[in-house]
């Protein structure tokens, strides 16, 4: 039988709206989420969604199947988190069934500057996509996207980067050049989970954003 965590996730990072006023984050009391396998990584929990009808577009399993599975990964620190789900439907649903939608709020995070200093200097990261807003050229050309094993080392990528207003970029380990995880300038992040090490991978990642201050948790700045 196959994993069912072994998927695409979307998901984003979470603090509290009112500092004074922190969520619950008892995920078990959210109806149809249960507790699954460890994750063997410290923070991270597995859960599965359950419920009577699909979240997704699954109409070919909807005729004779009784109830929905969804795969949820949480990443605690409190009192700030990270929820990721097979969908955004289902992380949509896990927030507003768990009343969290008006009691969290996202961070910011410097895409902008953090593609910049990559592009000159890149660290441990490489970059291996980049979605990018595109300045002065009106409805002709609004945006870009933009793959590669090492953007940096394209000389195109450098020539246009100036003209841009990155809001997404993917960043890939430096010596596996495998990706890890997409963020953006909301705290939204998408990542493929194979296995345990892609959850050390992105703790890493949220730590170099952290340390290196391109992440933001004050919510006026957060919300401008």
């Amino acid at each position: 039988m196959s994993d069912p965590f072994s998927s695409s996730f979307v998901g984003n990072l979470f603090a509290p709206r009112w500092p004074d006023r922190p969520p619950s984050l008892n995920f078990e009391r959210i109806p149809g989420l249960k507790r699954g396998d460890e994750t063997g990584v410290s923070g991270w929990s597995k859960y599965v969604l359950v419920t009577d009808h699909p979240l997704t577009r699954e109409t070919d399993l909807a005729a004779g199947q009784a109830t929905f599975k969804y795969p949820v990964l949480v990443r605690r620190s409190r009192p700030r988190f990270l929820l990721a789900c097979s969908a955004t439907e289902v992380l949509t649903h896990v927030m507003r069934t768990g009343a969290l939608v008006s009691q969290v709020s996202p961070p910011q995070i410097q895409v902008a500057r953090l593609v910049q200093d990559l592009s000159q200097t890149p660290d441990q990261y490489a970059m291996g996509a980049l979605f990018a807003k595109v300045d002065g050229y009106g409805q002709s050309l609004k945006s870009i996207i933009m793959y590669g094993s090492d953007l940096a080392d394209a000389r195109l990528f450098r020539d246009v980067l100036p003209k841009t207003s990155p809001y997404r970029v993917t960043l890939r380990n430096q010596k596996t050049r495998e990706d890890i995880v997409t963020i953006g300038t909301r705290g939204d992040l998408n990542f493929i989970y194979r296995n345990d090490r892609i959850l050390g991978d992105i703790d890493a990642v949220l730590r170099f954003l952290s340390d290196r201050r391109y992440m933001n948790w004050d919510l006026e700045a957060a919300e401008g």
